[in-house]
This record gives structure tokens, sequence and C-alpha cells, in this order.
């Protein structure tokens, strides 16, 4: 088992911009583990290696996801999304939309704690005359919090504030530690507590909704 500290670890939050990017047309995405996306020739310069990129409109599991890219132009004009599985995809997916974040667009989090919580799954009562009987939940993405010291001219701080009033959708990114990997999460935030008392550092903390399940993508 390798073991490691969460010293070192690096959390960004998107910038959510309005309007929010339409992103670039899709004409292809291959049915793979990793799926490989295709566009127009004229819109691949748009992606670049380790970029982040979301999916929607393409009518299969990975819309409303986001991923790492790799292998840009390899064939000419595709990219790779890491982490993805359309293996057990049954139809050709030939539209969508791949809609690119800058590296602008994530504001780095200097926290003191961070955490992701998944509660258990409430059981389904399925009872009937003829017994009691319950079925396993299915458990929900779960919540984040995370706490830190406040400082007002922070980015990442006051894109949080904003997101608890515009309920807009933002993107998450979790770099581990010591080139361990990474983890990519959409969330919806909904909570901010700005903290001040005598003789202590002012502080915040902050909650937000998970929307889908989190993009485990460990070196």
């Amino acid at each position: 088992m390798t073991k490691f500290t969460a010293q070192g670890t690096e959390v960004y939050l998107q910038k959510y911009a309005t309007p929010a990017p339409t992103g670039y047309s899709v004409t292809n995405i291959t049915n793979a583990k990793p799926a490989v996306v295709t566009v127009a020739s004229a819109d691949i310069t748009n992606f670049t290696e380790g970029q982040l990129v979301t999916i929607s409109g393409s009518s299969s599991g990975l819309d409303g996801k986001t991923f790492p890219i790799s292998s840009v132009g390899t064939p000419a004009d595709t990219f790779t999304l890491d982490g993805s599985d359309l293996s057990g995809n049954t139809t050709t997916v030939t539209t969508g939309k791949a809609t690119p974040i800058s590296a602008d667009d994530l504001l780095r989090f200097c926290l003191s704690s961070w955490e992701w919580e998944v509660e258990a799954a409430d059981a389904i009562d399925v009872t009937t005359f003829c017994g009691s009987e319950s079925l396993a939940g299915t458990p929900q993405p779960g919540n984040i919090s995370i706490e830190g010291f406040t400082d007002l001219d922070v980015a990442a701080q006051t894109e949080w504030r904003s997101a608890v009033f515009d309920g807009q959708r933002r993107v998450m990114e979790i770099v581990l530690p010591g080139d361990r990997g990474e983890i990519i999460m959409p969330v919806t935030i909904s909570g901010y507590t700005l903290t001040m008392e005598t003789n202590e550092a002012v502080s915040f903390s902050g909650e937000a909704v998970v929307n889908e399940v989190p993009l485990f993508i460990v070196s």
C-alpha cells in the first residue's frame, strides 16, 4: 500500500463564463476505453494535451462529464478522453459538443481541508403481503466540504461565493501530490460560511453537491 499525505494537493475550481461556451462540434466518438473524439480539422488546434474538456449532446454516457485530454492529433483531428469508457455503447456517436476548459479558467484554492462524502444509500422498501423485503438503494455522488483561510482577493474564493447564488455547475479538479493522479468532478456549489473570531484568523468553509460520480485517474 502506498501512503501519502495531503500536503501538496492542488485544488482548482472552474470559472463560470457568461454566456457559457458552446463548444466545438464532434463528428465521431469511438465506442472504446478510452474513447477517441474527432472534431473538424479547423477546431483541433483548440485542444491540447492535459487540458480538461466537457462532453455534451452526444446522447451517450459521456454527456455532462469532464475528462483530461491526451494524444491530440493522433490520428489527425482527434484526441483521447483519459478515464473514459464507451466500450459498452452499442450505437455510433456522430454528434455532440466538446467544450475545452482553459487553464486560465481553473482557479486554484489554497485549502486547509477538502472532503468528499458519500452517505450510505437508503434501502428501497419492496414489502408485499408475502413478506417484508428491501433492496439496496443507489448511492448518490455525494457532497464536497472545503475549509480554508479567507483572502477576499483570491479569485477562487470570489468564484465560490458567486456560485452559491448563480446555481451554475462548475468543474473541480484535485491534483494529487507526487504525480499520483487527479480527481475530476462537476459540482453545484450550495453553501459558504465566513467566520470571524477575536484572536483568530478569518476563515471560511463551503459545501457543494457532486453532480456526477467523480472521475479518478490514478497513476
